[in-house]
């Protein structure tokens, strides 16, 4: 913030109104760990932006800050990926607002510089970029967008996207930054007024979908206000610093202690009150967040006889569900967590496959009332339990009720309900196998290897006689099943022999197994998959190397670089934020 607002007061001010936004609350209370990435490194890029474009008077161009962004840039995308677009929108701001106070070179250089961290970031994260690039049209969520209903103006306009922001106290916060573009002037209404596109261009993304008036998939709306929030709190920023360091021009028609106390007063109170919804949110440190997560209320899952490999299916709306989901509809989605509730390894979801597909087409099915057997279509996915969360954990926030969703649970026959905690609605599968398993010889034809169809062969499938497999203990002959998407690289080997491969209900992993011996399954793409990542952590260390080591060739140039008259500084220290004027690159 310094670069922007060049004294202290305005740069703590302005992280402390950053701070106090409601937009990270509302994202720890919907536990949306990408909007809190977004939001820890936004500022960073945003600095960065300023100086590869040459805004800042007082840093000297270089390769750096565009090696800092690209930095910045991957780690934002790897967590959320939309994040990779925040620097480009903040850099479009900025060209906009070129249009009335000037600065367009120094615009466009920080847009080519965002276009730049971008691609460089798409080359650092492979090869996550090619599975970014290959579902973007069918899997939008896994990119992290997501089904957004209406945001009324006024819930945008204060942030509130969840249980912080309600009241009056986000008003105060706009009205402080709204006085930057009375009282500042010259550079500072420069900076005001750049602040305040990027807020116009935050609040648009977090209200697009309304304005539209329709439901579509898009980005979290917290992702919009982050850059909003980042513009109102810069904004305030520059109020601050135009009352320290101009209150001189605004006595030009008032009192020099009139005007300076009155308009410093309004916005100590505009961000005093914004405070309040802070520390009305501090009280009891959650910040809105439930008491405890729904992996201690199903942790029994987990810690049940052993019984073979299986999984719990998460059904209902997306605001509430654990990790990223799958969107089946207009307003619900699902996602599945192995062996248990899940744990921070599932957060970052793979890629929609086939099976996928098949869960979304028999939960359709359920809620269309095609089907009263449910626990039948999910069995080869491994699906042991079904869970209708109401809200995000006990003592959570609700999401949006599920009627048809309900009641298509309760109509099925082979799902059995079983007592937990209010919020919650578990059942148990009855016609669960487990994921890896053996279906002895006799048995074998309940598991169809030529099917075409996969929920019309699983529907009438009843595989109650499986086995979980172990890799070290024998098993009977049969047909060995594993509820994995079907790939040729699944191999499976018996006594050192190579079972051949064939699919299992239409999409899923078979091998016929004649005599009873222990079997071992694997995948024979790891060698790929480890070249990948090398190849990807040898990217990282040579950017990485790349910036310390222009940060030294900086540090020795600043060594030999001789010292500035002092009456050159203070000609500097005067307008710390004039870019594009003639003359400024050129003056010795």
């Amino acid at each position: 913030m310094r670069i922007v607002a060049a004294g202290v007061p305005a740069a703590i001010t302005a992280a402390i109104v950053y701070a106090i936004i409601p937009v990270w609350r509302n994202g720890v209370a919907g536990g949306r760990l990408g909007a809190l990435v977004l939001y820890s490194l936004l500022p960073f890029m945003a600095v960065l932006l300023i100086r590869a474009g040459g805004f800042d008077a007082l840093t000297k161009r270089s390769r750096r800050p565009l090696l800092g962004l690209v930095l910045v840039t991957a780690l934002a995308t790897a967590w959320y990926p939309p994040a990779g677009l925040a620097g480009l929108l903040v850099a479009m701001s900025f060209l906009i607002s070129a249009i009335f106070v000037g600065g367009f070179r120094a615009s466009v250089r920080a847009l080519m510089a965002a276009i730049v961290s971008v691609l460089a970031a798409a080359l650092l994260l492979i090869p996550w970029t090619f599975n970014f690039a290959g579902i973007g049209k069918t899997d939008k969520s896994f990119l992290g967008f997501s089904h957004q209903g209406e945001i009324d103006l006024l819930d945008v306009l204060r942030f509130k996207t969840g249980p912080a922001g309600a009241g009056i106290a986000s008003w105060g916060i706009l009205l402080a930054a709204l006085l930057a573009l009375l009282v500042a002037r010259g550079p500072r209404l420069a900076w005001a007024t750049r602040a305040w596109f990027l807020a116009v261009v935050g609040f648009s993304v977090a209200w697009f979908p309304s304005i539209l008036g329709m439901k579509m998939t898009t980005v979290i709306p917290e992702a919009g206000l982050i850059l909003a929030a980042l513009g109102i709190a810069t904004a305030v920023g520059v109020s601050i610093d135009s009352l320290v360091g101009d209150y001189r021009d605004l006595g030009n028609r008032l009192s020099r202690p009139v005007a300076r106390v009155a308009v410093l007063t309004i916005v100590i109170l505009g961000v005093s009150l914004g405070s309040l919804g802070f520390l009305a949110d501090s009280v009891s440190g959650r910040w809105g967040a439930p008491d405890k997560s729904w992996a201690d209320t199903l942790a029994f899952t987990k810690d049940s006889p052993p019984s073979g490999q299986f999984r719990i299916l998460w059904v209902g709306d997306p605001e509430v569900l654990p990790f990223e989901p799958f969107l089946s509809g207009d307003d619900f989605g699902w996602t599945m967590t192995r062996n248990g509730p899940g744990d921070f390894r599932q957060y970052l979801r793979a890629p929609e496959t086939p099976t996928d597909r098949v869960v979304t087409r028999a939960i359709n099915a359920a809620v269309s009332s095609d089907t009263a057997r449910l626990g039948h279509l999910l069995a080869p996915s491994g699906i042991r339990y079904v869970a209708l969360p109401s809200i995000n954990g006990p003592g959570g926030t609700a999401g949006k009720p599920q009627p048809a969703l309900t009641a298509a649970l309760a109509n099925q026959l082979d799902l059995a309900r079983l007592r937990t905690e209010n919020g919650l609605i578990l059942y148990e599968n009855q016609s669960w196998f487990p994921a890896a398993a053996i279906i002895p010889e006799a048995y074998s034809s309940e598991v169809p290897l030529d099917a075409k169809a996969p929920l019309r062969s699983a529907v009438g499938s009843d595989v109650e006689q499986a086995q979980p497999l172990d890799d070290e203990r024998p098993v009977p002959a049969g047909t060995v099943f594993l509820s994995e998407a079907f790939d040729s690289q699944w191999q499976a080997q018996a006594n050192g022999e190579t079972l051949d491969h064939e699919k299992a209900f239409s999409e899923f992993n078979g091998w016929v197994k004649k005599s009873r011996t222990s079997v071992a399954i694997s995948h024979k793409g790891q060698t790929q998959r480890y070249l990948l990542i090398a190849a990807e952590a040898f990217l990282w260390l040579l950017a990485i190397g790349w910036w310390f080591r222009s940060r030294d060739k900086r540090a020795h140039s600043e060594l030999n670089q001789p010292t500035l008259r002092p009456e050159r500084s203070k000609r500097f220290a005067a307008s710390p934020t004039d870019d594009d004027l003639e003359g400024f690159w050129g003056e010795s």
